[in-house]
């Protein structure tokens, strides 16, 4: 996606790129969130808790950083449109 956005070169190609990152962020966030009452921990009390916790955190991080991305990315393309009008 990266390099997608990279040479995508007008401010309407990035719009499309910067909407994905954003729901695909939203989308582990939503995961995050919903973890501990998707996933039951292991039957052993505090058993496997900092491995879900592990991959909750991950889809927290995965998901922030995804939709920062895309925001910025937005931004971008609509300081870019603003430039040229």
């Amino acid at each position: 996606m990266l390099l997608s956005s990279q040479n995508a070169k007008s401010a309407t190609a990035k719009v499309p790129i910067a909407m994905a990152l954003i729901s695909l962020g939203m989308m582990f966030l939503v995961i995050g969130i919903a973890w501990p009452r998707l996933v039951s921990p292991a039957p052993v009390p505090l058993g496997a808790t900092d491995w879900h916790d592990f991959l909750r955190g991950l889809c927290y991080g995965l998901g922030i950083s995804f939709d920062i991305g895309g925001l910025v990315l937005a931004i971008t393309a609509v300081a870019a449109r603003e430039k040229q009008l």
